[in-house]
């Protein structure tokens, strides 16, 4: 707006634009917006649909059912936010003291946010977003809706467990359940049950009461009595229940272990890194990292999964081309070099993908790789997945530049139009001494941990064990337990029972380690 007279135009005065919207918009802003059943209304970031929103937002938004009887639904059909420092948080009810459901910032629509239904007792949820003074994006577009609550609903929330159990080994699954049914009768003539993907019944257990708009979990038990890959679900039966759509747990791919077989952790950081064993804040990445011999502790084995932990994931990918080297070297140190491709194995060729939630990173081999017992080294090439995040990030540790070896290299293209070359010697601009935590699986496993050695006098008492287990000896350090798949379940130092009574039946392998580094380890049966 400027003023004009003979003189001419006047200084330009300029107001913040305003959005005129339609009934059925819901723009994120400070407030509260109410949605009737029966309609689907369109929600959007502050600058609508047709704009980048804006920096320095600090909003709260609650979206609350018109219908006290009514659960607000919301299905997100984009989202791209600066992921450098522009959050979405979502709450499960009326206010920001509701329980956090998670904070998302992304270049696509993270699976958490396809679909999201309010669990609170008011069916409320409530949008806080905060953006920063740098760069920002298109923002999201989401469909809201409102679901009616039922008199009786019981919903399969999620199953959880080891998804490699030894066989022979009793495993827990965890089955979350909600109860979404407004009866102020607590439900419990109901079972849940734990079956393969033929129907058989694995595990059953008798419901227990639940009332309204409460969660519960279950531990489902199961024994496999032979190894092999299987696929297990839970199931809510419930004869009075107004929705059985939702009974049903997602399916989990299990792969029972034989005897033998062992998983390798190395390292366990709370650091934070970025660009090992591959980097998501640019196009392709390659990684190289050494893990020594003595960390593998195998004399042989064959490397059948590998497998990274999360620091966090904000984004979701889908389809991210992976190849994965593997091989032995007597290099303790890269920082003169890197070992190409062309004298490696190549384990793994083909695609992965990410998700708000992931822990891990898993890849299981397509060609597993027969380890001798050196110095293992592990090479990743990512391929460019179309878009950059910031908030994809790994365990694991930048150690000390002082005193570390140089144990990893690593190089990414910011340039889509560079292809890296798994064959280039050396990779990057030098050897560093960073270096992501790992997770490996072998079968056929030659170590210590499963073989009973005894180089001085321990005494372990009662074997086979129910409850609580003593251990008896001479100048005891520490002492360590594992399972029957190599995994160490127990450590403590200078503390001589061991309380058992928690721990599923099956063979264990007890370690003890003695002030002059000598090492014991016995069989163990759990009943």
């Amino acid at each position: 707006i400027y003023a004009v007279n003979d003189m001419g135009n006047g200084a330009v005065s300029t107001a913040a634009p305003i959005i005129v919207k339609p009934a059925d918009w819901i723009v994120m802003t400070n407030g509260e917006a109410i949605v009737e059943s029966g309609k689907t209304y369109h929600f959007y970031d502050a600058a609508g649909p047709n704009a980048y929103y804006p920096n320095t937002r600090n909003d709260t938004l609650t979206i609350r059912p018109q219908n006290s009887n009514g659960l607000v639904h919301v299905s997100f059909k984009q989202f791209v936010t600066d992921t450098y420092g522009d959050y979405l948080y979502i709450f499960d009810g009326a206010d920001t003291n509701a329980p956090l459901i998670g904070e998302f910032t992304s270049t696509s629509v993270p699976s958490a946010l396809v679909s999201l239904e309010s669990t609170s007792i008011d069916g409320a949820l409530t949008f806080v977003f905060y953006s920063d003074v740098m760069s920002r994006d298109e923002g999201w577009e989401a469909d809201v809706t409102v679901t009616e609550k039922k008199t009786h609903d019981l919903m399969a929330v999620s199953l959880k467990g080891d998804l490699y159990p030894g066989a022979e080994s009793e495993t827990i699954y965890a089955f979350t359940i909600r109860n979404k049914g407004v009866d102020k009768v607590a439900a419990t003539d109901y079972k849940v049950k734990l079956l393969d993907a033929a129907g058989s019944v694995l595990a059953e257990m008798d419901g227990v009461e639940i009332g309204t708009m409460q969660s519960i979990v279950f531990d489902m038990k199961f024994t496999s009595s032979e190894s092999g890959d299987i696929k297990i679900h839970a199931e809510i039966e419930y004869a009075g229940d107004d929705d059985k759509t939702n009974n049903s747990s997602e399916e989990l791919s299990v792969s029972v272990l034989e005897e033998g077989s062992q998983f390798i952790s190395i390292g366990d950081h709370d650091e934070e890194i970025s660009v090992l064993p591959v980097s998501f804040m640019t196009g392709e990445s390659i990684g190289e990292t050494i893990y020594y011999k003595d960390e593998v502790g195998l004399k042989s084995g064959t490397l059948q999964m590998i497998s990274y932990r999360f620091s966090s994931v904000g984004t979701s990918y889908s389809n991210i081309p992976v190849k994965i080297w593997v091989g032995e070297t007597e290099l303790e140190d890269l920082s003169e070099t890197s070992i190409p491709a062309d004298e490696m194995t190549l384990v793994f060729d083909g695609t992965a993908s990410v998700t708000p939630g992931d822990e891990e990173w898993i890849f299981q081999l397509t060609t597993p790789y027969s380890y001798k017992g050196g110095n293992l080294v592990i090479l990743i090439l990512k391929g460019n997945p179309g878009s950059t995040s910031y908030d994809i990030s790994f365990k694991g540790t930048y150690g000390f530049y002082d005193s570390d070896p140089q144990r990893s290299r690593f190089y990414s293209a910011f340039d889509d139009s560079e292809v890296l070359d798994p064959n280039a010697v050396p990779i990057g601009y030098s050897g560093s001494t960073m270096w992501p935590d790992v997770k490996m699986l072998f079968t056929d496993a030659s170590s210590g941990i499963t073989k009973v050695v005894d180089d001085l006098s321990v005494r372990i008492y009662p074997n086979p064990v129910s409850d609580i287990l003593y251990v008896e000896g001479v100048d005891i350090q520490k002492i360590e337990i594992f399972d029957g798949t190599g995994r160490q379940v127990y450590v403590s130092d200078n503390l001589f029972t061991v309380d058992m009574s928690s721990y599923p039946t099956g063979i264990y392998y007890l370690r003890v380690v003695t002030d002059q580094g000598k090492v014991s380890t016995k069989k163990i049966m759990k009943r």
